[in-house]
């Protein structure tokens, strides 16, 4: 059975889902994770589903500045007794620089998984810091898959050989899928307030400047006393700017019309779009776009700007609708579209949740992965 050596500094929690859903599905590979210990409290080995799992560090503020060198000392010791076939580093920005001098130390080539949603500003402070080294981890892959066309080419313009292979971030469908009886959906909205006949709008991430509430709370404005439709917004997540929100939706005349519903468990998450009409998300940054996939999936209709990941998977009029970049204006547009054409609302929901289905569900995903590592890395 071969043995794979996967570096990630964090995981968050949909990144710690897939990782877990993919390699459950290939019991032909061993996986041993080396990633950060945030608690101190916490135990130094653990397993996720399959994978054994590696803390290091001290749950200290400078582990962060440390993981480098601490993941190298573990890898190097792992692999005195296991002797892994590959690697596989699933985050360049904080995990690129130990796998590729893990690889210059003991020949281990690498698969590199690039999805990092770091602007332009911060890949140019990385490469002002370690320019060097920070594009020699693309150079120096054997392998690269990429999770949408955006940063294949930005591989490429760093200077990467290998072959790329596009496979986006899958989802876990056994989670987001329709199961509220019509009953149960209407007695949630009346526990939330939510009249019968309210237009639920439902966005899903941190509270911040880059995913676009700001500007959701103002296209609300629009939508209520211009175009006169009965909405609410529902906003899934926590974070920083919650008040700032809140304030924000006082001053624009709409702070009874929003709702604050705070970090929810995924299958919390499914719940409330099962019951939203819209999903919008105008994040301004590059974006995997896994909530708006999972959206999709639960046939809630979507708005987003054409970038990152969303232009590979919205097709305008067809599995969704585009929005301009902070401008909440064409945001209510688009709601307003939805809202009157009601073929467009039917044939996006339907084609929407087809595509999902057939192209970013897991046991996909894991498939075209395992044939990376059978084909390209063995």
């Amino acid at each position: 059975m071969k043995k794979i050596l996967i570096f990630s500094y964090s995981l968050a929690q949909t990144t710690e889902t897939a990782l877990r859903e993919t390699c459950s599905r290939l019991p032909d590979f061993d996986f041993y994770l080396i990633t950060d210990r945030f608690d101190k409290n916490s135990p130094k080995q653990g397993k996720l589903g399959p994978i054994n799992v590696y803390f290091v560090g001290n749950g200290s503020r400078i582990d962060k500045y440390m993981f480098t060198w601490r993941a190298i000392a573990m890898a190097a010791n792992l692999h005195k007794a296991i002797k892994f076939d590959f690697a596989w580093c699933l985050d360049t920005l904080s995990s690129g620089l130990a796998t590729l001098l893990f690889r210059n130390r003991s020949k281990v080539p690498y698969l590199l998984t690039e999805q990092s949603t770091a602007t332009s500003e911060e890949l140019k402070k990385k490469i002002q810091l370690w320019g060097f080294y920070f594009k020699r981890i693309y150079r120096k892959a054997k392998c690269i898959q990429v999770v949408n066309k955006f940063l294949g080419q930005r591989c490429r313009k760093f200077g990467a050989k290998a072959e790329i292979f596009l496979i986006p971030s899958g989802m876990d469908q056994s989670i987001f899928q329709p199961r509220l009886t019509t009953e149960e959906k209407i007695n949630f909205r009346r526990e939330l307030g939510i009249e019968p006949d309210d237009l639920v709008l439902i966005s899903c991430g941190d509270l911040n400047q880059t995913n676009g509430q700001a500007d959701l709370i103002k296209a609300l404005n629009f939508i209520i006393y211009k175009s006169g439709l009965p909405a609410v917004l529902i906003l899934v997540g926590d974070g920083a700017g919650a008040m700032k929100l809140s304030q924000l939706a006082a001053d624009f005349s709409v702070g009874d019309y929003v709702l604050l519903a705070g970090q929810q468990e995924p299958g919390e998450v499914a719940r409330y779009l099962e019951i939203a009409d819209i999903f919008i998300k105008p994040t301004t940054i590059p974006t995997l776009g896994r909530s708006f996939l999972e959206s999709m999936a639960m046939g809630v209709p979507t708005i987003g700007p054409s970038i990152g990941s969303l232009s590979d998977f919205i097709i305008e009029g067809e599995t969704g609708l585009f929005c301009q970049l902070k401008h909440p204006a064409s945001i209510a547009l688009a709601v307003e579209k939805y809202v009157h054409d009601h073929e467009l609302y039917r044939k996006v929901k339907e084609q929407a949740q087809r595509l999902v289905r057939e192209k970013y569900n897991c046991d996909v995903i894991a498939r075209k992965i395992g044939l990376i590592f059978q084909e390209k890395m063995i």
